[in-house]
């Protein structure tokens, strides 16, 4: 049926998924599908895969981030590689799975790189030309231990907590010697805002640390997340 006859509109929810968030406390978080759409269409138009890409989905689906594996390379026309159960958790798994497959982009947050480069074959992965990373803390020394392994690797810094339709700030590593310990989180994605704002919810001036404000299509509206970012 058509969906304007059922009333359904982009404003209607996709999913929810259970997440602690920055409170401490498991809680349903309600993403609409403008949100998933707006995602969707920045990940094509920033990351655009073609027929010759291969992407992996390992994620377990309790987490925001199988929505980008499941749906980026599909929605792109790209090859989408499902991994077996658990397999997430084993690096020698994936190492197999990356080169058997031709894995050409790949999403991992930074403890599984560490895992992957620990396993010492990822200098094998050559077929790899896309890597996007996290919901932690991307570290300068990881990077730099990447680019030895596979010096032609592209790669992307996230950030964003679950409320924000899994990620809205992105950074290219283009070059990171200017950079202390950790890579930034990036500039804010399509149709998003990104402040940064005090205790009271008051821009800061440039320099100045405090709270993150994030606001955009399918985004739910006033959440606040507290790293320290000026």
């Amino acid at each position: 049926p058509e969906r304007s006859a059922l009333g359904l509109t982009s404003r209607h929810l996709a999913y929810v998924i259970y997440t602690s968030g920055s409170t401490g406390k498991p809680k349903g978080v309600m993403i609409e599908h403008a949100g998933v759409s707006n995602l969707l269409n920045a990940l094509c138009s920033t990351y655009p895969l073609s027929a010759q890409d291969v992407v992996p989905a390992k994620t377990p689906f309790g987490f925001d981030a199988s929505v980008r594996e499941l749906y980026w390379p599909l929605i792109c026309g790209a090859r989408l590689v499902i991994a077996r159960p658990e397999g997430h958790k084993d690096p020698a798994y994936l190492m197999e799975l990356f080169r058997r497959e031709q894995v050409t982009a790949l999403y991992a947050v930074p403890s599984t790189i560490r895992a992957l480069l620990e396993q010492g074959e990822l200098h094998r992965c050559t077929s790899l030309r896309w890597m996007l990373s996290g919901a932690e803390p991307l570290s300068v020394q990881l990077v730099r231990r990447l680019r030895e392994q596979l010096p032609a690797l592209s790669i992307f810094s996230q950030y964003g907590p679950t409320e924000t339709t899994v990620f809205v700030t992105h950074y290219p590593l283009a070059e990171i010697d200017s950079f202390e310990a950790t890579v930034p989180i990036g500039r804010p994605m399509s149709n998003t805002h990104v402040y940064v704002v005090d205790a009271h919810g008051g821009l800061c001036p440039v320099g100045v640390a405090g709270e993150l404000w994030i606001g955009g299509a399918g985004v739910a509206r006033g959440y606040l997340n507290r790293p320290e970012l000026t």
